[in-house]
């Protein structure tokens, strides 16, 4: 589906529940963040739930249990993968945003946030600083194969629900920019958010 499909088809509903995934270094959280901000959702990181101090995984009923909570609430943003774990808020989404950027891009803007990470972006447990390990860069290489099958059954499981393939960075400004277009919003605010745009949406360094 076209960029400019997608943007015809987006409404001031679309953006009750928001379920945000993809390749690692492809900006998702920042994006999560900012449309935050924007639509006055909660947003939730599910890696602050996964993980535990010094990136220890925390019980996994325990993990569920989290994320059950937060899916049955009316309005938010989730933001992260738990592929296992898709269903539960994929079948409860108002829309479904994939961050498909080039693999080679999200490698190096991992390595990057090790030097310049967004404070604003608190999308880890405490005591689980900024790390590239092996196994990281494995899982980003090989993320869309690991997912392709699993979005295909809930795409044909849920075709009410709007899904989404995110590839560019001006593509996630064009989500952006159809907010401020749904919602009723005074010229001062208009500037504002195009302001928030040009600065955190068009340079993620996340």
């Amino acid at each position: 589906m076209c960029m400019q499909e997608i943007y015809s088809k987006l409404s001031k509903s679309s953006f009750s529940r928001v379920m945000i995934f993809g390749i690692p270094g492809s900006g998702k959280s920042t994006f999560a963040v900012r449309l935050g901000e924007l639509v006055h959702l909660p947003v939730d990181h599910l890696d602050r739930h996964f993980f535990v101090a010094n990136w220890a995984e925390r019980d996994y009923s325990e993990f569920l249990q989290i994320q059950k909570t937060l899916v049955e609430k009316e309005r938010w943003i989730i933001d992260g993968n738990s592929i296992k774990s898709f269903e539960m808020r994929f079948q409860r989404a108002t829309l479904v945003l994939y961050f498909k950027y080039n693999r080679l891009l999200c490698l190096w803007r991992i390595f990057k946030r090790l030097f310049r990470k967004n404070p604003q972006i608190l999308d880890k447990a405490e005591g689980c600083p900024e790390k590239v390990r092996l196994r990281l860069i494995s899982y980003l290489w090989g993320f869309d194969i690991r997912v392709s099958h699993s979005i295909q059954e809930l795409c044909k499981k849920y075709p009410d629900v709007p899904f989404y393939v995110v590839q560019s960075d001006r593509e996630a400004e064009k989500i952006i920019q159809k907010f401020y277009h749904e919602f009723d919003t005074s010229k001062e605010s208009q500037d504002t958010i195009v302001n928030a745009i040009k600065e955190k949406i068009c340079k993620i360094p996340q």
